[in-house]
């Protein structure tokens, strides 16, 4: 009897997925009164009535008239105040355009018009909803039909109606053959992108940098050529385009890995009878076993994203050693220590800022580091008038692993007690650079995290970075340019780009004029490419360090290292190409470097704009 029963609603299910439905018909006889009705309890129930057999119909009869429904719906999408009224008459809006299939067009343009327009709503409920709706639209009637309501939205003065239009575009873009780039439609979009990418909002920016990005890793390099050229685009902003490029090529092949293992993994199938039967047959234990073992697999699953979202590439700087390293902190057991063997500093007007958030599991002081450097002295003191003493002893704890545990409760402090952390970032900084030359690789390791996630901090916050804040710390992060190990480097070229997007470059530009004086091998290479990063803000055009630096990177040309000739006669055709006409009329080169020059400038103008960009992108890997 069960199997029937399964059977006989699965043919039900066939029929009714097969069959054109009139859904005026399956709606209540007053629904058109309660849908238009003042009160907005009834108009919420008439759109949750509709939204349910909306979603069991997927075929709706075309001869049935939608006008006045979907004229209902839009206002209600559109001049809604109520977001859950507005996201139900979304909701049943994309299930109606499901349903009608191409027979929707005729009202796509208002539909999408109204739906792109929401986007300024700052509500992810409303927005997310709005997203989808313009999606289906999007690929039942196709671009061309809703080309102008796109270039309207990318074109509004809204710039979350931006944001998400060109996210939508970029999801849009990664499932369409190379081919389709060539329509004239999706040409102008990409003008209309490139508008965007030179938005005054970041993220606006980086939308429409994306959406380009997969256009050209989709379409190739010839979907961007033209453009490029009509648009005026710095190199930064080329190469952020290329990087979301490889980041989508990247994700591809992990997919194809992925469907690969999948497909070599997979089981024999089992017939679909044979296997309702044995569900049905399923014994209530095996179900709970199912399920319990569901909810491990689940938990298991949360815990590995968790791990992989927690590392210094992402925005939550510690990893999974300092998380528990951080649960151990909260269970490791207090030490009966001598008061002395902690600094001996007064503690007096204590402002204890984060003492409820930044204090340790600890009856007593820790065992604290005993040192004579006045510098020490007076980075200890400032602490103690800001933490609490249990903080202020793993922090200046003799064990260096005890700081590190010192160093995860700061991080927490500072997530919590934002203005206390922007008050002090010029002491946090300090206490780094104090702790950036210890011998233990972990401790550094945690140190260039924090002071990464310091940095971020502040951009997340829209905060700007005082010079004086970090000052103190400049040279020393510059320096770690010498290490061997090419993953710091790496860590330290992405922390000195944060700072230069919240931080004036102009005083870290002389910082590393003056490293570039002594430096050598990689470390010179390092430091020749950050002024290279900078070459676009070369407004200092006649500053002194501008011009010693043009002068080095010429005596650069005759370095032994082949790579640091070649890197910097490039950087120095940068300059000359970026029409910096002020400084390069100060500066006399050789005979010999002017021809060498002159020669390269006119091979690098021969060059399309990708091919110089793909070059500039194997320089940046050159020392990694």
């Amino acid at each position: 009897m069960i199997v029937t029963k399964v059977h006989k609603e699965s043919k039900q299910k066939v029929e009714s997925a097969s069959t054109a439905t009139n859904i005026f018909n399956k709606l209540p006889p007053d629904f058109m009164d309660l849908i238009q009705s003042s009160d907005r309890n009834e108009r919420q129930k008439a759109l949750e009535i509709l939204l349910q057999q909306l979603q069991i119909t997927p075929i709706l009869d075309g001869n049935a008239q939608y006008g006045s429904l979907i004229s209902i719906l839009d206002g209600q999408m559109c001049k809604g105040c109520n977001n859950s009224i507005v996201v139900l008459a979304a909701n049943c809006m994309k299930y109606l355009v499901r349903g009608l299939k191409k027979r929707i067009v005729r009202y796509s343009s208002q539909i999408a018009e109204s739906a792109l327009l929401k986007l300024k709503v700052k509500k992810s409920v409303v927005s997310s909803a709005m997203v989808e709706l313009v999606e289906t639209l999007l690929e039942i009637c196709g671009f061309e039909i809703l080309a102008t309501n796109i270039y309207n939205a990318l074109s509004s003065k809204y710039p979350p109606v931006q944001l998400h239009t060109a996210l939508i575009l970029s999801r849009f873009f990664a499932h369409l053959e190379p081919l389709m780039f060539s329509n004239q439609q999706i040409k102008e979009a990409l003008q209309y992108l490139f508008s965007i990418a030179n938005s005054r909002d970041s993220d606006t920016r980086d939308a429409g940098m994306k959406a380009l990005g997969i256009a050209l890793a989709v379409g190739g390099e010839q979907t961007l050529e033209v453009s490029v050229g009509n648009n005026n685009i710095d190199k930064m902003k080329l190469l952020r385009i290329r990087e979301h490029a490889n980041a989508f090529l990247a994700s591809i092949n992990e997919e194809n890995k992925e469907s690969v293992q999948v497909e070599e993994e997979k089981p024999v199938q089992v017939d679909v009878e044979q296997k309702e039967v044995q569900i049905i047959k399923s014994t209530s234990n095996e179900l709970e076993n199912k399920e319990i073992q569901n909810a491990e697999s689940n938990e298991k699953a949360f815990s590995k994203e968790l791990k992989e979202k927690v590392t210094i590439e992402t925005r939550n700087p510690f990893p999974k050693q300092i998380a528990e390293e951080q649960q151990q902190v909260e269970t490791t057991a207090s030490r009966d220590v001598v008061s002395s063997n902690v600094i001996p500093v007064t503690k007096t007007s204590i402002q204890n800022t984060f003492s409820s958030s930044m204090s340790i599991s600890s009856e007593t002081e820790s065992d604290a580091l005993i040192t004579e450097s006045d510098v020490i002295k007076q980075l200890a003191e400032e602490f103690m008038r800001i933490v609490s003493v249990s903080l202020y002893s793993r922090l200046f704890h003799k064990d260096l692993a005890e700081r590190v545990k010192g160093l995860v409760a700061l991080y927490e402090s500072c997530v919590k007690n934002e203005a206390a952390a922007f008050n002090s970032s010029d002491i946090f900084f300090k206490y780094c650079v104090w702790n950036m030359y210890s011998n233990s690789e972990n401790l550094f390791s945690q140190v260039l995290q924090f002071i990464q996630f310091l940095v971020q901090f502040h951009i997340d916050r829209n905060q700007k970075l005082q010079f004086e804040d970090i000052c103190s710390a400049i040279p020393h992060i510059l320096s770690l340019f010498g290490r061997e190990d090419e993953e710091i480097r790496k860590n330290v070229r992405k922390i000195m780009r944060q700072i230069y997007s919240i931080s004036s470059p102009f005083h870290i530009f002389l910082e590393i004029v003056n490293k570039l004086k002594y430096a050598t091998g990689i470390e010179k290479a390092e430091y020749i490419y950050q002024i290279r990063i900078l070459i676009p803000a070369w407004a200092y055009g006649k500053s002194d360090a501008a011009v010693q630096a043009f002068y080095m990177l010429a005596e650069c040309l005759n370095d032994s290292d082949e790579r640091i000739r070649d890197f910097a006669l490039r950087t120095i055709v940068d300059i000359y190409l970026e029409k910096s006409d002020s400084l390069c009329s100060l500066i006399t080169l050789t005979e010999t470097q002017k021809q060498l020059v002159d020669c390269a400038i006119r091979h690098y103008k021969s060059l399309s704009t990708w091919e110089h960009i793909a070059m500039l992108c194997e320089e940046e890997k050159a020392f990694q």
